[in-house]
């Protein structure tokens, strides 16, 4: 019941109307960045590009200063990525750069409080909300906050990774979307089903499940359900290991299904349609150092170390 009242608040935040609302913003900071590496003639994108824009989007969203940009990636990594050569070693690690977020996010709301009625941003929009007729307490509103991060900063950078990473190794299919921007949508349709840059997800049955030949998985049992594998399933996708730019279907698990659906998947596909649209009109051609590529597959499939070089440019 209580995830039914926070996807009742929360969901009409995301609906594509409202997300449609940000897409001139998002093209901006996109834009922003690209203008930063366009002129060198190279670039990291995983740092340079796929990992500060989804956390410059994310600080819009909510209404923080995007000034704060630098503090806020380097203990988001903490938290997301933390270090260490032992557990307990990453356990600190994860704990230190926790305990600055919390701080961060306690004075950020402080702030937030003071202007809330006049704001429009989703934080302000929480503020002002009641779940049982109680305005949301500070803990909750943190929370989201964090919920905000983990859920969709990592899974979008390691998402627009994956994307580049492809068209970077398959140039002729890059160059066919360059010239026809029309396909996009459906190509990130189908990047984010062939990638599945969220591999897998833990779902607990509330009832006993019976699958034949003896086997049965008892309700509250732990199901590490796998996306990717349903990704490319031969029965359900004709030819399901070839991309097909324009295959056009959005019925991928990438963004699971039913209850627990992601929240913000109308966000994440506007933000991957943009980057994309965005580094390609700028860069139509880049080669990628395919000897560099590092491969993260913890939790995220991501594409690290993904250095490009291209035509230097100094125009929009």
């Amino acid at each position: 019941e209580d995830h039914k009242k926070w996807r009742r608040l929360l969901d009409p935040m995301f609906a594509p109307k409202q997300v449609a609302r940000l897409e001139a913003q998002v093209r901006d900071l996109a834009r922003e960045l690209i203008d930063g590496f366009a002129p060198t003639g190279k670039a990291e994108l995983y740092e340079d590009f796929c990992t500060p824009l989804p956390c410059l989007i994310f600080l819009r969203l909510v209404g923080a200063p995007v000034e704060d940009l630098d503090f806020f990636l380097e203990f988001k990594e903490g938290v997301v990525h933390p270090k260490g050569e032992t557990t307990e070693e990453i356990d600190a690690d994860m704990a230190a750069a926790g305990g600055k977020l919390m701080e961060y996010f306690v004075g950020f709301l402080a702030e937030k409080r003071k202007n809330a009625d006049s704001e429009d941003d989703v934080i302000a929009n929480l503020i002002r909300s009641e779940i049982d007729g109680q305005p949301l307490a500070e803990l909750d509103l943190v929370n989201i906050l964090f919920l905000f991060m983990f859920a969709g900063l990592d899974t979008v950078t390691s998402s627009m990774s994956c994307i580049f990473g492809w068209l970077g190794r398959h140039p002729e299919e890059r160059k066919r979307l360059a010239q026809d921007m029309s396909l996009i949508t459906a190509a990130v349709e189908e990047l984010l089903r062939y990638e599945s840059p969220v591999p897998s997800g833990m779902r607990y049955p509330t009832e006993d499940i019976d699958l034949g030949d003896g086997l049965v998985i008892r309700a509250g049992e732990d199901i590490n359900a796998f996306w990717a594998s349903a990704n490319v399933d031969p029965t359900f996708y004709d030819d399901a290991l070839t991309v097909k730019l324009d295959r056009g279907r959005k019925d991928h698990m990438v963004f699971a299904t039913g209850t627990h659906r992601c929240l913000g998947s109308h966000l994440a596909r506007l933000e991957l349609r943009l980057a994309v649209e965005e580094l390609l009109k700028r860069i139509p051609d880049y080669t990628v150092d395919t000897a560099a590529l590092t491969y993260d597959n913890c939790a995220v499939r991501a594409v690290e170390n993904l250095w490009i070089s291209f035509p230097p440019s100094s125009t929009r």
